[in-house]
């Protein structure tokens, strides 16, 4: 069982300044299907944090494709039935390198309102002051590939609600691009065509698609860190355990995101699963998105916070997976004054 972690350092950027770009119209759209619920949510370092409770207890929920199982952070306030023939088990977070002794407490009803999803595997983690701070200090837990699974998870920052759908329900019609989720072994993977400034060319890369990370794009592989670097400087950022990070343009279809920041990490994790790294939370967080994992589909579109300022994000927090520290590389000049994304279409707005 495969955890995703959940916490992250921020170190800060100096000097960040704010560049605005031109407003982009959003077009018309088809009326929803009707929503199985509506939930609230909000943005915890731009990642998706709903409530539901369990026993009558309101919990807050990370929306977490990076995460194997649904996963409850500690027992206290939640009964007696939560616990009540629980198995001992191992829980691994890659990015930490570590084990966690936890339980496998098996199905537990979530609710909100007349809606009930039944998690049949949760695991819970119980109170383990250090690794729990490491998590989620303002989270009660996660829900995981298996709620994706049930649902389309459809997100709207902008108005403060995830509305769920039956898993399969096309959504095509109500968001403006749409990307092919590659599945391996019960993970999501956006797989595309990329060319990183050391390459010649672009090359196929695989990355996990990780809503529960909250930067913008990691990359692990020790062929395209010692690239970007070289063999001396690779190898003493390896012994201090330091990543380099460089704001660079990537394209994903018809997305061009110019000055994202990617980090280069110096150790990939014990459990790769044939990935080059991870896409978080930080590359959505410009857009109103749906996931379903049953249909392998992720749509998007801008949502109304970017409609008069332009689809930017300032770069002023750095999350890196593993709470690495970094050196900042630029291997091009940026296309603006301050690291701030700005994202394009192929024809100057999103299609």
């Amino acid at each position: 069982m495969v955890l995703a972690a959940m916490a992250w350092g921020m170190p800060a950027l100096a000097d960040q300044k704010v560049v605005q770009t031109q407003p982009t119209l959003i077009p018309q759209r088809n009326v929803a299907p009707e929503p199985v619920v509506t939930l609230p949510v909000v943005l915890e370092h731009n990642r998706a944090v709903t409530t539901l409770s369990v026993g009558g207890k309101p919990l807050s929920l990370l929306l977490d494709t990076g995460a194997s199982k649904t996963l409850l952070l500690n027992s206290e306030g939640l009964g007696n039935a939560v616990t009540d023939g629980a198995a001992p088990v191992n829980i691994h977070f890659p990015a930490f390198d570590q084990v966690a002794t936890g339980l496998q407490v098996g199905a537990i009803d979530f609710r909100s309102g007349d809606f009930t999803y039944t998690s049949e595997n949760t695991l819970l983690l119980p109170d383990n002051a250090a690794l729990v701070q490491r998590l989620a200090t303002k989270m009660d837990g996660i829900l995981g590939r298996d709620f994706f699974s049930a649902f389309v998870v459809a997100v709207s920052p902008g108005d403060g609600t995830v509305r769920l759908y039956p898993a399969g329900t096309d959504m095509s019609q109500l968001y403006d691009t749409s990307y092919a989720i590659t599945m391996k072994n019960g993970s999501p993977y956006l797989v595309h065509r990329s060319r990183m400034p050391w390459e010649d060319w672009s090359t196929t890369k695989t990355f996990l698609l990780d809503t529960g990370y909250p930067g913008g794009l990691a990359l692990w592989d020790d062929d395209h860190f010692v690239r970007a670097t070289n063999k001396d400087e690779a190898a003493a950022l390896k012994a201090a355990h330091k990543g380099i990070l460089y704001f660079g343009r990537m394209q994903f279809g018809q997305l061009v995101f110019r000055n994202l920041p990617v980090f280069v990490g110096a150790n990939s994790p014990t459990q790769l699963e044939e990935r080059h790294g991870i896409i978080g939370a930080t590359m959505l967080a410009p857009f109103d998105y749906a996931v379903d994992l049953s249909s392998g589909r992720l749509w998007l579109s801008p949502n109304m916070a970017g409609l008069y300022t332009g689809f930017k994000f300032l770069n002023s927090e750095v999350y890196t997976p593993g709470d690495e520290d970094f050196v900042l590389k630029d291997f091009h000049p940026p296309t603006a004054t301050a690291p701030v994304t700005t994202i394009y279409g192929s024809e100057g707005r999103i299609q």
